[in-house]
């Protein structure tokens, strides 16, 4: 078991409790988390205040971290995806990254940023992300939502497909996305 908090990550031994390990995210800052693991359950990806780290999953070592520009020190969402999920995908893997507004492609393996998308910059509030293959027409899709908006982006360039204003939000929530066939 996996848990993050205020500059610190863990893996917990769920029978025992014991920690097995802990990574001290020197540089992340600190406060709300969020956390992926990757399919094969050996990297964790941790997203926190404007900033991506991946960690490896059985010792706790980091393996790079990346800024999100432009996002300040907001919550970080995650998304991963792999050929598994995306069939046709011209990548193994891909991590999703989403603050105030922005979202960004990362490269698993090394951190570098494929693309970057600009949704409504500098809106505080918290972005939902889901991916969705369609088998009617062959496109790997990003869903978004964030302060009433919900849309959808190609997930492998990040060029937007199409985006809704769904509500004016008082609030700075988000329509969580469903997708269904």
């Amino acid at each position: 078991m996996f848990a993050a908090a205020d500059s610190s990550c863990v893996a917990i031994a769920v029978t025992t409790g014991e920690v097995i390990w802990s990574n001290p995210m020197k540089g992340m800052g600190a406060g709300i988390c969020s956390l992926v693991i990757d399919d094969k359950g050996s990297t964790l990806f941790v997203g926190l205040q404007g900033r991506v780290m991946a960690v490896d999953a059985n010792s706790g070592a980091t393996h790079w971290k990346a800024g999100l520009s432009r996002t300040g020190y907001d919550m970080v969402t995650l998304c991963y995806a792999s050929k598994a999920s995306l069939p046709g995908f011209s990548r193994d893997s891909i991590i999703y990254a989403a603050s105030r507004g922005r979202i960004f492609a990362f490269d698993p393996a090394n951190g570098n940023t494929i693309w970057s998308a600009n949704i409504k910059p500098s809106t505080k509030c918290h972005v939902c992300l889901a991916t969705h293959y369609s088998p009617k027409d062959k496109r790997n899709r990003l869903f978004f939502s964030m302060h009433g908006r919900f849309g959808v982006l190609d997930a492998a360039s990040g060029v937007e497909l199409w985006q809704l204003r769904l509500a004016k939000l008082r609030e700075h929530n988000s329509i969580l996305p469903m997708v269904s066939e």
